[in-house]
């Protein structure tokens, strides 16, 4: 009996641990609006939380913080970077709550939806963030849909981070939420000064800034052991 109640309790704070909050989480800029290169008022906002990635492979955590760059289907800028917390499956969630974004929305939700379904899947690049450094890119996200995406009904869960090679490294929490105008006074954006259609451009902040310098554009299978060589070198 006791081993049943605490089978029990261990499956309760796996489903705490996949609740969703933005407290403590930092807001990071964008540079577009929603859908892309359309004009007009804006009517409401969709929101954008990367929480924590839960890292499964065999290898440990590469870094404390992992860089996911989601660029929209039409977006002409380099995207908006997302770093969000890792950590092992033995661990208790980092007590950061990862980033988050808001962005505009420039039409109908209806026909934001129908943007969206036109969209497709919506596939996101992680990467290793340096900061000053360039990033290797060592897999990428992918959120099979979000035309069903409504005000009231997030779109949220977690979802597979996948190397080149299809391997499962581990799992990010993420949610989009849409809020109409008006309805909250967290759907107003933090919106770049810079323009959408800005070409791309080395930058101190974008860790996927490419690195003409290096040939290694991914982390290879022995990614951890790499990883931890190069901060001992620098």
């Amino acid at each position: 009996t006791k081993k049943g109640n605490n089978k029990s309790r261990k499956n309760v704070n796996a489903y705490k641990k996949l609740s969703f909050s933005d407290d403590g989480a930092q807001e990071v800029e964008v540079r577009t609006s929603l859908p892309p290169c359309v004009l007009g008022e804006q009517r409401g906002c969709l929101k954008v939380l990367f929480q924590a990635v839960r890292w499964e492979y065999s290898i440990g955590p590469p870094a404390p913080k992992l860089c996911f760059r989601l660029k929209w289907w039409g977006e002409q800028s380099r995207g908006t970077i997302f770093r969000v917390p890792v950590y092992a499956v033995s661990d208790e969630r980092p007590a950061w709550n990862g980033s988050f974004a808001t962005f505009p929305i420039r039409t109908s939700i209806q026909q934001l939806r129908t943007y969206l379904k036109d969209m497709g899947s919506l596939d996101i690049e992680v990467g290793l963030g340096h900061l000053s450094d360039s990033s290797m890119v060592i897999g990428q996200l992918t959120i099979p849909t979000l035309s069903h995406l409504s005000v009231g009904l997030p779109v949220e869960g977690e979802y597979p981070v996948m190397s080149p090679q299809g391997i499962e490294f581990g799992k990010v929490m993420v949610r989009f939420s849409l809020e109409r105008r008006g309805s909250s006074r967290q759907c107003k954006a933090a919106v770049s000064s810079e323009p959408e259609s800005e070409p791309e451009m080395a930058q101190e902040t974008d860790p996927f800034t490419k690195d003409t310098s290096s040939k290694t554009t991914r982390l290879p299978m022995d990614m951890g052991h790499k990883a931890e060589n190069d901060s001992k070198t620098n």
